[in-house]
């Protein structure tokens, strides 16, 4: 029987790990956030963004950048919760993996949804019970090889 407590976080950290890595392959929303510099020039990690300058926030490419993830390919979800993995990235380029704009597919702060506990919480229940009741595995006339192999359309309608 499936409890409100099998949900927690401290019940369930791989069904967190194997949510977050599928956000990580296909992200929630398939846009980009752009923002127009009006400030000023600013700085980031030796970076000029100068005034008046467009910046692209596009998390579909962070997630597949083999320079931020290794093995961005594969799908596992032990990146996110093996301590080595996640200490490794503290004061790379990765780190941003860690940031909580880009872990959270419902964004983060007081502008964050407020349905979004609703959804992580249909997801886990949904995904649990599915493999409760379902034996799932790959069709073995072995045209899916990995993820890629896969239809996706990651749409608005």
């Amino acid at each position: 029987v499936l409890t409100e407590e099998c949900f927690s976080k401290s019940n369930s950290v791989y069904l967190n790990a194997v949510l977050r890595e599928n956000h990580r392959i296909t992200p929630a929303v398939g846009l980009n956030l752009a923002k127009e510099n009006v400030t000023g020039e600013v700085k980031i990690h030796g970076e000029t963004i100068p005034k008046q300058s467009m910046c692209l926030l596009d998390t579909r490419s962070i997630g597949m950048d083999p320079d931020i993830v290794p093995n961005p390919d594969k799908f596992d979800p032990t990146r996110w919760i093996d301590e080595d993995q996640v200490m490794g990235r503290k004061g790379t380029p990765a780190q941003v993996l860690d940031h909580p704009l880009y872990r959270e597919p419902f964004s983060a702060g007081a502008r964050k949804c407020p349905g979004s506990r609703v959804a992580n919480y249909e997801a886990k229940v949904l995904l649990s019970q599915l493999v409760l009741d379902w034996k799932i595995s790959f069709a073995e006339d072995g045209k899916v090889k990995s993820w890629r192999d896969v239809p996706y359309y990651n749409g608005l309608s």
